[in-house]
């Protein structure tokens, strides 16, 4: 997805009025570089590579973690929700828009 879609949606008001909002300015930093990870991976990382990726700001990702921000799921790997949300809608869109360019395509072929 990073590829085809290099941004996902930020939106002020959430930014502004969600629970991150309360936070540091050095908090909202490491979450923003986390998300951006996150997202350049197709919102599928783990714990493992969540920690060596950001080893220099454990403590502001475990701090992430106990806030809820980030979420671990069962098998280590880690949930941003609203990533998550905007991930799968872009990727039905995605594929929406391939099938129907792939029935047009081959239409035009028959056709020729």
């Amino acid at each position: 997805m990073a590829k085809e879609l290099p941004y996902f949606r930020f939106t002020a008001a959430e930014w502004l009025n969600d629970d991150i909002s309360l936070e540091s300015y050095e908090l909202k930093g490491v979450f923003a570089d986390v998300c951006a990870f996150y997202w350049f991976k197709d919102c599928s990382i783990d714990v493992a590579l969540l920690h060596k990726r950001f080893k220099d700001a454990k403590t502001m990702v475990e701090a992430l973690v106990e806030l809820e921000i980030i979420k671990i799921n069962e098998d280590d790997s880690i949930t941003i929700k609203f990533l998550d949300e905007q991930y799968d809608l872009l990727s039905e869109k995605r594929k929406k828009r391939s099938e129907a360019g792939r029935a047009g395509g081959l239409k035009k072929a028959t056709n020729a």
